[in-house]
């Protein structure tokens, strides 16, 4: 791929700050987006099994779950770790397929549709958990929520 494209000079071009470029943790990506480009994603199931339990116990802290709210609280962290590790699994497809330089437009495409496609399911089983969640919060709650949650659901 070229420049500003996925490949080398990431972070220029279309891919630029607060899409998936540089300043990733901002923009349409939303909240704790700037670890997945970061050098966790690929170096081992256990790092992101660690971050994500991490960022699920911060929302969890910083929303104030209460125990009312641990049965809708629950299913939105099993789907946040999903999509967690379907970002995980992305980040490496990615960087096997720059590693491989097989450069042709078709793979680039077959590619891209590959990751839109897991991209999209995950974000679909993300929806309805965040919808339930959400609806479960109270007012000041939502508030935070508004603030913390990943907007296109990647930590």
């Amino acid at each position: 791929m070229g420049p500003g494209m996925m490949g080398e000079g990431w972070g220029s071009g279309m891919m630029g700050p607060g899409m998936m470029g540089a300043g990733w943790g901002s923009g349409m990506m939303g909240g704790g987006c700037g670890m997945m480009m970061g050098g966790w994603a690929g170096d081992g199931e256990g790092d992101v099994e660690t971050y994500a339990d991490g960022r699920v116990a911060f929302l969890a802290a910083e929303l104030d779950i209460t125990e009312a709210q641990q049965g809708v609280w629950s299913d939105y962290a099993e789907a946040l770790r999903s999509n967690t590790g379907v970002m995980a699994s992305m980040h490496r497809t990615m960087r096997e397929a720059f590693g491989q330089r097989d450069g042709t437009p078709v793979r680039q495409l077959d590619l891209h549709i590959e990751m839109m496609k897991s991209r999209l399911a995950a974000l679909e089983t993300l929806k309805p958990a965040t919808e339930a969640l959400y609806g479960a919060l109270s007012a000041e709650q939502k508030q935070k929520a508004d603030r913390l949650l990943p907007v296109m659901g990647c930590m």
